[in-house]
């Protein structure tokens, strides 16, 4: 579980997308292990207007690395590792907030991702959800911090939260 990005004013409710993760003190043959995370904090529910999806292929198949957003004021948010030549576009429609995620989840990372906009609508698939086990990661409120955690070169799981209005 990720720990707290910010201090606020009540608590932080957080939605996470796992899959495989290993503890540090384990040895393991198969899944993942954290070796950094990276959060992104929004002054506004998440206001995009850009988003795209960047992808490493492995010996195990094709797994998200990167992500990089644009909010509605130019600004770029870019957690993981960016392949510009994997990059993979998702529409975003401009009357829109972005809800949420879907993923797609096999055993060693995230493999395919769509948006969710706060009317409930799923964007196209960035990469290949195949038969991978889904989550859905949303919040009605909005999403207001995301964070991901990532292994060598992919990311492997994903969080959103929101704090709570005022």
């Amino acid at each position: 579980m990720p720990s707290e990005p910010f201090e606020a004013e009540g608590k932080l409710f957080w939605r996470v997308a796992p899959r495989g993760i290993n503890n540090p003190m384990k040895n393991f043959d198969h899944g993942c292990r954290d070796l950094r995370a990276q959060a992104l904090h929004f002054q506004q529910p998440h206001e995009v207007q850009h988003m795209s999806v960047s992808f490493v292929r492995t010996g195990a198949g094709r797994f998200v690395s990167g992500l990089s957003f644009v909010d509605k004021s130019g600004q770029h948010y870019t957690p993981g590792y960016l392949h510009q030549d994997q990059n993979v576009p998702i529409p975003v429609p401009t009357t829109q907030r972005i809800q949420g995620w879907e993923l797609a989840l096999d055993i060693s990372g995230i493999r395919a991702i769509a948006i969710i906009t706060e009317d409930g609508a799923m964007s196209s698939w960035a990469g290949e959800p195949g038969d991978f086990p889904r989550w859905h990661l949303t919040k009605a409120e909005g999403i207001s911090t995301v964070e991901a955690e990532f292994g060598v070169s992919f990311i492997y799981s994903f969080f959103c939260c929101v704090c709570p209005q005022k």
